[in-house]
This record gives structure tokens, C-alpha cells and sequence, in this order.
């Protein structure tokens, strides 16, 4: 039982992260598609003992990886647009 929710947590995790110029967020994971809107995000932190993922609160929480390919450039057009996003532990 551990190792099916593992692997429905790990399969939820956003492999592609689309960011559109109408400030709206797309995280696709195999098993789960969010899409949000910047001005929705609370905080981007890292969560418990989950080393090397983070967790981005909107509507959901929505666990991603802490470093992956373009991930400051995600992180800049975040904070971009949504100044009041809250980073915790960085």
C-alpha cells in the first residue's frame, strides 16, 4: 500500500510547467494537469523532510522539483507576475 500512494504522489508531479503571457500557470504531471493563475500562488517553500521537492500553494498544493531545467527562470516570471508571492526557505 506505501508503494502504490509513492508512486501516485511521484506520478502527480508536474513534469512540464507552461507559463502564458496572460499570467497563468499550467503544471502537467502524468497523472494530474493544474492550471492557476500567478495572482493565485501564496508561497512557493520547501515542504517537511521532502528533500529536493518544493511545494506551490494556489487553490491546491502542488509538489514540484526543486531544480530542474529553466527552473529560475520560473521562478523570476513568478515573482514578476505576482510580487506578493511569498518565498520561503530559499
Amino acid at each position: 500500500m506505501f508503494f502504490a500512494a509513492f508512486f501516485y504522489w511521484i506520478l502527480r508531479i508536474p513534469r512540464i510547467i507552461t507559463v502564458y503571457k496572460d499570467g497563468s500557470i499550467e503544471f502537467v504531471g502524468i497523472l494530474r494537469k493544474t492550471k492557476t493563475h500567478a495572482s493565485e500562488i501564496i508561497y512557493r517553500k520547501p515542504e517537511g523532510i521532502s528533500l529536493g521537492f518544493l511545494v506551490v500553494k494556489a487553490k491546491k498544493k502542488i509538489n514540484i522539483l526543486a531544480q530542474f531545467d529553466g527552473f529560475h527562470d520560473f521562478i523570476i516570471k513568478l515573482k514578476t507576475l505576482n510580487p506578493s508571492i511569498e518565498f520561503r526557505g530559499c
